[in-house]
């Protein structure tokens, strides 16, 4: 069993891959806290040419390629889950490309174009040098100009590689390659139950703690009361929650196990280690 982020180095630590080769991998999932077999096949291999260094053009503004370094890579085709994602690995296990079935591709390059160029970057830089990440992912990046009264939201998905009926519910729904969200309405959202919800059956299913939300801490549990100030009105407890979990928590990366307990708010966990 190994985790997700370690699965190229496990193709290539100590064999030779071979076109036409396949293997089934136990993966560990962090976020499922579960397992899931990951069938991996060895479609060709070539020689791969990627910049190993830049340097600054002062007329387009950016970093540039400098020098370019060649070497041999073997393309993986990963299935997990139904969904299929392509990588390019070195022989060291390396990342040289990938491919995800979400439409997303990722280059090995140099330091200086793939940070600073990226860091540098505007808005309407996007409409000059091509697609913007942070763009695209406006929820991703804080942007909220997305109007609130707007009941529907049809994205078009192309290059994409998924599992549909996965995104198909009672508000959302395919047709061809566009995904039509339809907003909630605010007596489809209100709940019926009352606080405290412990003994109702339905609501014990998602109170359970698990490995990674630990809901049965009491220092959590405390917090929880104090956000919800009494209200016996579901609805209105989880927005209170929501709000409170929105303006408290930074997102950033981190290594390790995700969980609840280990981005509490340092302020909120007592003197308990």
């Amino acid at each position: 069993m190994v985790l997700q982020a370690y699965l190229p180095l496990r193709l290539a630590f100590g064999r030779r891959l071979n076109r036409g080769d396949s293997l089934s991998v136990p993966e560990f999932d962090t976020v499922a806290w579960d397992t899931e077999t990951s069938d991996l096949a060895v479609l060709a291999d070539s020689t791969v040419i990627f910049p190993d260094s830049a340097i600054w053009d002062s007329v387009a503004g950016a970093w540039i390629p400098a020098r370019w370094d060649t070497l041999q890579a073997w393309k993986i085709r990963q299935t997990l889950a139904g969904q299929t994602m392509d990588l390019w690995i070195d022989e060291l296990g390396q990342l040289v490309s990938v491919a995800s079935g979400a439409g997303f591709h990722i280059d090995r390059t140099a330091f200086e174009i793939a940070f600073h160029n990226f860091r540098n970057r505007t808005i309407e830089d996007a409409t000059i040098r091509g697609s913007n990440l942070i763009h695209q992912t406006p929820i991703g990046a804080g942007i909220t100009s997305v109007s609130n009264d707007r009941s529907v939201l049809r994205v078009t998905l192309g290059n994409q590689n998924l599992a549909k009926e996965s995104l198909v519910d009672a508000r959302q729904q395919f047709d061809g390659d566009t995904l039509t969200i339809t907003r909630d309405t605010e007596e489809r959202l209100r709940s019926p139950l009352r606080l405290p919800a412990s003994a109702d059956e339905i609501a014990a299913e998602f109170l359970t703690a698990t490995p990674v939300i630990q809901s049965d801490d009491p220092r959590i549990q405390a917090r929880a009361r104090l956000i919800i100030d009494g209200t016996r009105n579901a609805s209105r407890a989880t927005g209170r929650l929501i709000t409170w979990v929105h303006e408290t928590l930074r997102k950033q990366q981190s290594l390790g196990v995700p969980g609840a307990l280990p981005v509490f708010p340092r302020e909120h966990r007592g003197s308990r280690p």
